[in-house]
């Protein structure tokens, strides 16, 4: 399954809109299909210091701070459930 996302290569230094596969889920992750994104100075800074995500690739997804909808959720998860309606500062992780 594939997802649109903003990505940031940093080998060209380049933001592209493109497909992407959808992250697996560890059992305490929540995926969510996001309905809005900001992109703040942080995700500016990492691109520009790329030191700060060393797991940065071709596929590193812009955008800590979202809001839409839960899609899935890992085993573990017992707070959320699939629908529920979340505003999030996502944790930066590589694909």
């Amino acid at each position: 399954m594939k997802m649109r996302a903003l990505t940031f290569n940093p080998e060209t230094n380049r933001w592209t809109v493109r497909e992407i596969p959808v992250p697996s889920l560890a059992e305490s992750d929540v995926l969510v299909r996001v309905h809005a994104c900001g992109l703040n100075p942080v995700d500016a800074k990492i691109a520009q210091w790329k030191i700060m995500a060393p797991q940065m690739d071709e596929n590193w997804v812009a955008g800590l701070d979202v809001s839409g909808e839960v899609a899935a959720v890992g085993h573990s998860v017992t707070q959320w459930k699939v629908g529920d309606r979340v505003l999030t500062h996502c944790r930066m992780r590589g694909p």
